[in-house]
């Protein structure tokens, strides 16, 4: 149903659960994502639109360590 996350950490042997509340947006995304594995429904957002997102969190979780501006890609 989307409401259960579970997060593990590089170099930790076991992850823990954070809890989701229900209509919260991640819990929807993450329901959304899951019924798009099983074949249910369609993602609106494909994997470029997702890639593009990427590269920015990654520029900007560099210039958070660097303190200065990235570029992104």
């Amino acid at each position: 149903d989307g409401t259960r996350l579970v997060v593990q950490h590089a170099g930790e042997p076991a992850g823990r659960e954070v809890e989701v509340a229900p209509g919260d947006p991640l819990a929807e995304q993450m329901a959304e994502f899951a019924g798009a594995v099983r074949g249910e429904v369609s993602v609106e957002t494909g994997g470029r639109e997702a890639l593009a997102v990427v590269a920015v969190m990654e520029a900007a979780i560099a210039s958070a360590r660097s303190g200065t501006a990235m570029p992104v890609g």
